[in-house]
């Protein structure tokens, strides 16, 4: 067959698959070889990039953690009896605090038991997440019948049908994320309130355990009875660091961040490997195409970078021919049909052959038979029908078990293709642009600015709630008393419009995330999610005391 050249017409008819591969195209094979090299190695340094955009946030979060642990020893108790023996009756605001109590009581048994709860705050909300779309996409379509039946009266109200399936799927999007931010908020508020629970027990089994340890300075301390309480609180309005439920709080949070890390982590990695040049190559092979794109798609394969194969655009140059993963759900439906059909008549065709012959075997047969009996030998005809028959069948039915077993194989093999490619396609619906393009240094800042949003989110939330319960207690060698302006679960009168604010604040950037990100750019929202980040975690550390 020869290959045509460039001033020759398109050819009208397609080519078969199985001739796709020797003489349809005339593209030389050193040029396939290295566009394969050039997509493998593209897509090694683009997982590589990725992989090393995740390192900073988990260099944050680990950095955090460690950090709270080694500055356990400024969380300080005030010792109400030592302070009215040595200052007599000072003010609650000038207390004098006894350093290194709260180390053993901030144990690694606490440690844990705040990770957990935090992990298991983050599990349970990601879980709500389905549940919340669900119940949405059940409420709104009848809300919007509801008043489209009312309003369909008047002609001036009647919209147009795709404006209605836009409006309702962004009114779903967006009810279930604020149901979803508003469970998230929530399971934040009771992992820090049973997080307090137990810091309170350990507050109160601390002064038995160092009843019954040996050291010398706690001989020096006697239990005294606690000085008269003030009219006012025994903290100021200002949380301060020193806190034990500060720890709590910072361990929670990150709890919190890490679990959020490892799923963020694993969806980017699932994504980019969305893009690995083994699926793209069997999604090429599903088409048709004449040798003139070939060549076209060769040349502009060797002035392409990496990514930009990867991305499956193809650059700068227009005259490339577009590249097969881009193509349209309907030709791709085309060719698995065409490529089921194919294996049907392969199917097919081999066992009509094969009845065809049994057929003709059995007409002979019965010639032999006649000669048989005409001839005496009965019994020597019919044994050898018996064995021409059961070999036909053995053979016709090895040739079906096999043909059925590949044409399975090849259907399983189209089918992974069409979901990861329609995958892709959902991916890239979301972030308006193709992955590769994206640059890998904005990956990294949406990595921390997720991380920003949690932790901020959960301190700020924390302080609140913390400055609701009021001053924790005083803490002695002898016995730990509850100050009388302390309420294990306050009021939510207290912390109520944080709650709120944080609740408005994540359903506004969640929603621009899931429906407005191809519009406004990726750059652009990470960037202004990046700012609020900021701003809700310094709010956040401002609020503890740690920067006033």
């Amino acid at each position: 067959m020869s290959t045509p050249h460039k001033g020759q017409p398109r050819p009208e008819s397609q080519v078969d698959e199985t001739d796709y591969s020797s003489s349809s195209v005339s593209m030389p094979f050193e040029e396939i070889v290295q566009s394969r090299r050039v997509l493998q190695s593209s897509y090694r340094k683009f997982f590589f990039y990725h992989v090393l955009a995740l390192v900073p946030t988990l260099v944050i979060l680990t950095a955090a953690l460690l950090g709270t642990l080694q500055t356990r020893e400024l969380c300080h108790l005030e010792d109400d009896s030592q302070l009215s023996v040595s200052f007599g009756n000072l003010h609650p605001t000038h207390s004098e605090y006894h350093k290194g109590q709260c180390r053993r009581i901030l144990d690694g048994q606490l440690l844990a038991s705040t990770l957990a709860l935090g992990l298991v705050g983050w599990l349970a909300s990601y879980t709500s997440r389905k549940a919340c779309l669900a119940f949405a996409d059940r409420l709104i379509p009848r809300l919007f019948s509801s008043s489209l039946s009312i309003l369909s009266r008047s002609p001036r109200f009647q919209l147009p049908t795709n404006e209605h399936g836009t409006g309702k799927d962004s009114a779903i999007v967006t009810v279930a994320i604020a149901m979803q931010a508003l469970v998230a908020e929530s399971l934040r508020v009771l992992s820090f309130y049973w997080a307090c629970c137990i810091l309170v027990t350990a507050l109160y089994l601390y002064p038995i355990q160092e009843r019954f340890s040996h050291r010398p300075d706690g001989l020096l301390l006697t239990a005294q009875p606690p000085a008269s309480a003030s009219s006012e609180p025994d903290w100021a309005w200002r949380l301060s660091f020193r806190d034990p439920r500060f720890f709590v709080a910072a361990w929670s949070s990150i709890a919190w961040a890490l679990a959020e890390y490892g799923f963020g982590a694993f969806q980017i990695l699932h994504q980019v490997a969305l893009y690995k040049p083994a699926d793209v190559e069997d999604d090429s092979s599903a088409f048709s195409v004449d040798a003139d794109a070939s060549q076209q798609q060769g040349r502009a394969t060797a002035g392409q970078s990496g990514f930009s194969l990867l991305s499956g655009h193809p650059g700068n140059s227009g005259d490339a021919a577009p590249t097969p993963e881009r193509g349209s759900g309907k030709a791709r439906r085309m060719s698995a049909s065409r490529a089921l059909e194919q294996a049907r008549q392969r199917l097919v065709e081999p066992l009509n052959d094969a009845s065809a012959t049994s057929r003709q075997q059995g007409y002979g047969a019965m010639g032999s038979l006649e000669e048989a009996i005409e001839n005496g030998s009965l019994s020597d005809a019919v044994t050898d029908d018996d064995d021409n028959e059961e070999s036909s069948a053995a053979s016709g039915s090895s040739f079906s078990d096999t043909t059925v077993s590949l044409l399975d194989q090849e259907l399983e093999e189209e089918v992974e293709r069409f979901l990861i490619a329609k995958e892709r396609s959902e991916v890239e619906a979301v972030l308006g642009v193709p992955l590769p393009e994206i640059p890998v240094a904005l990956c990294a800042l949406w990595r921390i600015d997720a991380m920003l949003w949690s932790i901020g989110s959960s301190l700020l939330l924390s302080a609140s709630f913390t400055h609701a319960q009021g001053a924790l207690g005083h803490l002695s060698h002898d016995r730990f008393d509850l100050s009388r302006h302390f309420h294990l679960l306050p009021a939510l009168d207290g912390y109520g419009i944080t709650f709120v604010v944080l609740v408005v604040l994540h359903t506004i950037v969640s929603s621009l995330w899931a429906t407005s990100l191809p519009y406004l750019g990726f750059a652009t929202t990470t960037y202004a999610s990046l700012l609020f980040g900021l701003a809700i975690m310094v709010a956040s550390l401002a609020r503890w005391g740690l920067l006033i």
